[in-house]
């Protein structure tokens, strides 16, 4: 069978890219390239077919223009379902298949007059990864690679955690969980004695009142209480220092600008007085001039010195006027210290009782794995032993809606399918689900 790659890249380029890719993915990406790869999917039909898939958010494409020697470029489905296609930018493709695809690229470059008559060829690189979630050893996402089933799935995820020989991981699990609680129960009570601090502060108090830990704490945490607020009255106390000298700036500022303004008025006052002396002056110069006792030009200097001085008058003014308009900025910054400080606080608040929301589902969902847990063993220290494996598939179609599948060890994986695998006890006329 032709790998579409090689039947749509350039001479002389194609076995470069051919060795690149076999390198980065090996075997298995030179069997994906297939123009149809066949296993069989939970009706029994034929499953995965490139070039029947549609393109979705996560997947990586290759874009190349076989006109020229360029290389080729990687293009990533972002969650807009758009790539970011070279000169064009975002373009989006979720959605449609692999030919209608290089299609829509083609006569965008065509109606944006970038490109005549492109030859372009646009393949898959890696599709979106899938996930195998229940009763499996190592539950996650995994790249999604040609020919998948079920059983291959749950063999990428480690294989089935039941029985006997599960006991073990089961046991480290549990460990695991503990730790998790421990984990969770020490940021709740981080953010309870956070909070305290926080009302504190708004409060105008300079110590943290633990009153109302009592209710959520105990003699074993105690040790941890005492390390966080002492940490949280350091920072108290900081803060505090910071915004007293931050207010201590601004208040010597505003009296530096102060006193400049009364000495710039005294200025005005004095220059005023001085203009009103020319007065008489002026008069005087202005008689001799008349009678010839005087020159022209002496009362010309006369009148341009007059004038120099309302120049000087004027700017001093205008100078008072914009340390004014400096003054009431600094004013204004004084009374914003104080509300932003508040503010802060409010609003550190709120994202603590959106955090402590989270973390207490957190909690509750940790508790609950626990108690399966404890349940499983002890359905496993009863039971014959017999366990029945049931897989589900959940898959997104092309509308974003979701299908659930019943599924077998046989069927087919696709990309972005969340299979789950589910262990039953058999108990008479009991099941336990080890989800």
């Amino acid at each position: 069978m032709l790998i579409v790659v090689f039947n749509s890249c350039k001479r002389g380029a194609c076995l470069r890219l051919m060795n690149a890719l076999m390198a980065v993915f090996g075997v298995f990406s030179v069997i994906f390239w297939a123009d149809r790869v066949q296993a069989q999917d939970i009706n029994g039909n034929p499953s995965f077919d490139v070039a029947d898939y549609r393109v979705s958010v996560g997947d990586e494409l290759l874009l190349d223009f076989l006109e020229d020697q360029a290389n080729a470029f990687q293009l990533t489905v972002g969650d807009d379902g758009a790539v970011q296609l070279p000169y064009l930018g975002s373009f989006v493709l979720a959605g449609e298949p692999i030919s209608q695809a290089r299609t829509l690229i083609a006569d965008a470059y065509v109606e944006n007059e970038i490109l005549i008559t492109p030859q372009i060829d646009v393949s898959f690189v890696k599709l979106r990864p899938f996930s195998v979630l229940g009763d499996v050893e190592n539950p996650g996402f995994f790249d999604f690679r040609a020919g998948l089933t079920v059983e291959t799935a749950v063999g990428l995820a480690g294989g089935l955690v039941r029985g006997p020989s599960g006991e073990e991981a089961r046991a480290s699990q549990m460990l695991l969980l503990l730790s998790e609680l421990d984990q969770v129960d020490a940021s709740i009570l981080r953010l309870a004695v956070q909070d305290e601090r926080l009302n504190a502060q708004i409060n105008g108090q300079t110590a943290i009142d633990l009153t109302d830990l009592s209710e959520i704490t105990d003699e074993e945490d105690q040790e941890l209480i005492n390390a966080l607020v002492a940490h949280d009255t350091g920072i108290m106390v900081a803060e505090r220092n910071q915004f007293d000298a931050e207010v201590g700036l601004v208040s010597n500022a505003i009296e530096e600008i102060s006193t400049q303004i009364g000495l710039t008025e005294d200025q005005i006052d004095a220059q005023l007085v001085r203009i009103a002396s020319y007065g008489d002056e002026i008069e005087g110069a202005e008689d001799l001039t008349a009678r010839g006792l005087m020159a022209t030009s002496s009362f010309a200097g006369l009148l341009r010195q007059v004038a120099d001085e309302e120049t000087a008058l004027l700017r001093l003014r205008t100078d008072l006027a914009a340390t004014r308009r400096f003054r009431l900025g600094l004013l204004r910054e004084e009374l914003n210290l104080e509300y932003r400080r508040m503010q802060a606080w409010r609003e550190e608040l709120a994202d603590n009782s959106v955090l402590a929301t989270q973390l207490q589902a957190t909690r509750e969902t940790i508790l609950e794995r626990i108690e399966l847990s404890h349940q499983w063993s002890e359905r496993m220290a009863s039971t014959d032993g017999g366990v029945t494996i049931e897989y589900t598939i959940r898959r997104s179609g092309d509308k974003v809606a979701i299908t659930t599948l019943s599924a077998s060890e046989i069927d087919s994986v696709f990309p972005g399918d969340v299979l789950i695998v589910r262990a039953v006890l058999n108990s008479p006329g009991r099941e336990f689900a080890g989800q």
